[in-house]
């Protein structure tokens, strides 16, 4: 199995230059103060081993790795190594190192690394169990992996896109080519438009030609080239023909009478819309309004997916229905004036689209420049045509009318037919030609329109069916994922809460359950029991059990991730522990180490109880224990002796140290100790806002008690009284190093160390790792939890 060595980091986050973090195979223990550069640690294994810093690259404005991954006063990128070894042979992994350049078992292990998630930190777990449902999704889904799953479907949602694209593009098509078979074939706007409406009028137009009928229209290309037959001998009148369809296109130009009155009309039905809206109080949103009742109806919502608020679908409905009653005139306004907005500003288009036509075709049919008084008309039409793209007041729609009705469009259009009909005088009359054009154009347009009508008919029926296949894969996709995820789900809630009882046995709750909802998708509830009743733990549970809850989320998602790719088996707990106490702070402990003895286990804490709670358990396995004991800005993180305070003071190092600074720690050894006291055994400190007891006010609020319990105090007597006696030596200790510091003999802070480490001796079980407690049901009685330390206050 693979496993870190050994990380080198320089100018990264919180670290100026190492030191260097040494991995036993079983894992590191790191403890120290919040701000001490532990984070930092973690963000250099996760960077180097997924390419990614988590508590950086979440996708917020301006945090990531490229803008703080650096130390803060570096001018040099981060500098990160990891070496990994297999006991035999180490792999070196630095910064950026491509996969691919690597051995094949460290490219498994980086795989998974990418793929799986082995770093919980405090912030994530905070985050987990405080979301919002929909937001757990999100979070839980990095974890899940469901890239697959996700990939998949927004391809399927790019598909219906595409084909929604493709659909209304079809319908183009088919519009223009329609239009044009209506205008060449002269059939009405409104009439029959299939095979037998066009055969009938094809071989209208070939009778007047004198030209033989086609029997259906696939004749169409054979009487064509029959028909180009008969116009050869008019070859010379190519000219003719470009000016004949140069008068076509001018005829087709429709007045401006119709500009005109939709203008009017939209004017009118403007103001009237305007006066209306200015009597409402507030705002009227129709199609909120109808659009939110139908997604309620539809979904059968119970809450406010905006608010949460509960829903009642029938009070809803009725209010709905009322505002949209009480509105009804409004609504109706709005409408028609829609409608006359629409009509003013196609026609405006319409015109313009016919004059672009003839534009298009002047020059080349007259050899002349296109007039320009019709180019002007062309230009106001574009800008007033852009300017009424969205609702104007009645005041510009009216200025704007009347800058088209000076530009007296009609007189253009009739100079443009004048010049055309003028032009056409120059040519000898053939009506024998016009009526053989006619026919060509009319066999052209089935030849080339009606084809495409029945290629975009055809796509039409494809792209719908497509959708609606793509519609039910879709759903089917939905409904797999949500199953493999609920299925992912069920066992890592059965693993969770397997882990919890572990942790909190016998307490009668648990039952964790992560469920996705039957309606709508990502989402996923968190629930669990509280002495039978199912619910959100926040509701119930302590602050210290919901971190439990949490914890053993992320370990089951872990203990899945590692059965699927066992090649990373790395485990990094991030100072996820604040809230827990002393009995399940040690359960927690025993069940990391047990549960997962088949990883290497890195966990960082700023909790001197857990270190040492993990450094009990961890007894007999290859673990390394790292005390941080300084950080500041231009060393990083500084280390301290891995022992702790009570270790240390009987170790032949502290027993050789300088007075001060053995007095120093065993005052830091008495003031950890007397906290945890006074808390197990209920005793009463004077309160004080901020909550940071110091030494004082829980010497003096313990001592008096400790005297009430007999036997307790005929064990601990001797050192408690010399306690009292030499404790004011810490405070001269406190000014380390002064003069006087300096005037400390060794025999006194030996005596004071030595009385400290005492007391502890006979207020810590070491076989329970957990100092006496009270016991409520026991009047009067101190006790470990094994009992094997028992103290009773009349014995």
């Amino acid at each position: 199995m693979l496993f870190l060595k050994q990380l080198k980091a320089k100018a990264c986050r919180g670290i100026v230059d190492g030191p260097e973090l040494n991995f036993e195979s079983d894992g590191l223990f790191l403890v120290g103060d919040n701000g001490t550069g532990k984070s930092s640690y973690v963000d250099a294994i996760e960077k180097v081993l997924t390419g990614r810093c988590s508590s950086l690259d979440t996708g917020d404005q301006g945090l990531s790795w490229d803008n703080q991954g650096k130390h803060i006063s570096s001018k040099s990128p981060p500098e990160i190594q990891m070496v990994i070894t297999d006991g035999n042979k180490d792999f070196p992994v630095e910064l950026d190192t491509p996969i691919t350049a690597l051995d094949k078992p460290l490219q498994a292990l980086l795989s998974a690394a990418h793929e799986q998630s082995f770093i919980l930190r405090r912030r994530t777990l905070l985050a987990f169990i405080n979301a919002k449902p929909a937001h757990r999704y999100e979070a839980i889904e990095e974890f899940l992996r469901l890239e697959k799953f996700n990939t998949f479907e927004t391809k399927l949602r790019a598909l219906f896109t595409s084909a929604e694209a493709s659909l209304l593009a079809a319908r183009a098509v088919k519009e223009v080519n329609e239009a044009a078979l209506r205008r060449q074939l002269q059939l009405t706007p409104l009439g029959a438009l299939d095979e037998a409406a066009c055969l009938k009028q094809v071989n209208g137009i070939l009778e007047k030609a004198v030209a033989a009928p086609i029997a259906k229209l696939d004749e169409a290309a054979n009487r064509a080239t029959e028909v180009d037959a008969l116009l050869a001998p008019f070859s010379k009148m190519n000219e003719l023909q470009k000016v004949q369809g140069l008068k076509l296109l001018v005829q087709e130009i429709p007045s401006a009478t119709r500009v005109d009155l939709s203008g009017k009309v939209y004017s009118k039905l403007r103001q009237e819309t305007i006066d209306e809206e200015t009597k409402l109080k507030g705002h009227f949103y129709e199609e909120v309004l109808k659009s939110g009742l139908k997604w309620i109806q539809e979904d059968s919502l119970d809450s406010c997916p905006l608010c949460e608020n509960e829903i009642k679908i029938a009070e809803v409905t009725k209010r709905v229905e009322a505002r949209l009653a009480e509105h009804e005139g409004l609504s109706k306004l709005r409408g028609r004036q829609s409608a006359a907005h629409a009509e003013f500003v196609g026609a405006m288009a319409a015109l313009r689209s016919e004059l672009v036509k003839v534009q298009g075709k002047w020059q080349e049919g007259l050899g002349l420049a296109f007039p320009e008084a019709a180019g002007a008309v062309i230009s106001r039409l574009n800008e007033v045509g852009m300017a009424h793209k969205k609702l104007e007041t009645p005041e510009a729609i009216q200025r704007d009318m009347a800058e088209l009705q000076s530009a007296d469009i009609d007189s253009s259009v009739a100079a443009l037919l004048t010049t055309v009909e003028t032009k056409l005088q120059t040519y000898p009359s053939n009506e024998r030609y016009q009526l053989l054009t006619n026919a060509k154009a009319a066999l052209q347009a089935v030849i080339v329109n009606w084809k495409k009508v029945i290629t975009a008919n055809a796509e039409t029926v494809r792209l719908n069916t497509a959708q609606g296949q793509i519609t039910i894969i879709s759903k089917l996709a939905e409904q797999g994922r949500k199953i493999a995820v609920q299925g992912l789900l069920d066992r890592i809630a059965a693993k969770a809460d397997e882990y919890f009882q572990i942790i909190h046995p016998g307490e009668n709750i648990g039952g964790l359950s992560l469920k996705v909802p039957d309606r709508g998708t990502g989402s996923i509830a968190l629930t669990s029991k509280f002495h039978g009743k199912q619910g959100d733990p926040r509701g119930c549970y302590s602050e210290g059990h919901v971190d439990s809850v949490g914890l053993c989320i992320f370990l089951a998602i872990r203990r899945l991730h590692h059965s699927q790719k066992p090649e990373l088996a790395i485990l990094v707990l991030d100072d996820v522990l604040h809230s827990v106490d002393g009995e399940h702070r040690l359960a927690t402990a025993k069940l990391i180490l047990k549960e997962f003895d088949d990883h290497q286990i890195i966990i960082t804490t700023h909790d001197p109880l857990w270190f040492e709670n993990l450094k009990a358990v961890g007894q007999g396995r290859k673990f390394r224990h790292l005390r941080i004991a300084n950080w500041s800005l231009a060393t990083g993180p500084v280390w301290g002796d891995h022992l702790s305070d009570c270790e240390w003071l009987k170790s032949a190092v502290g027993l050789a140290a300088k007075p001060a600074d053995r007095i120093i720690k065993a005052g830091r050894l008495l003031e950890e100790m007397l906290q945890n006291l006074c808390d197990s055994l209920s005793v009463a400190v004077p309160f004080r806002l901020r909550g940071d007891y110091t030494l004082d006010p829980l010497w003096t609020s313990f001592l008096p008690k400790a005297k009430k319990n007999a036997s307790f105090y005929a064990a601990a007597q001797v050192h408690l009284e010399k306690i009292d006696e030499l404790r004011r030596l810490r405070n001269l200790a406190g000014a380390h190093y002064n003069q006087w510091a300096a005037l400390l003999t060794g025999n006194e802070s030996k005596e004071l160390s030595d009385a400290i480490v005492a007391l502890r001796e006979c207020a810590y079980c070491p076989d329970c790792n957990q100092f006496v407690k009270r016991i409520p049901e026991l009047d009067g009685v101190w006790s470990c939890k094994g009992e094997h330390l028992r103290f009773k206050a009349n014995p």
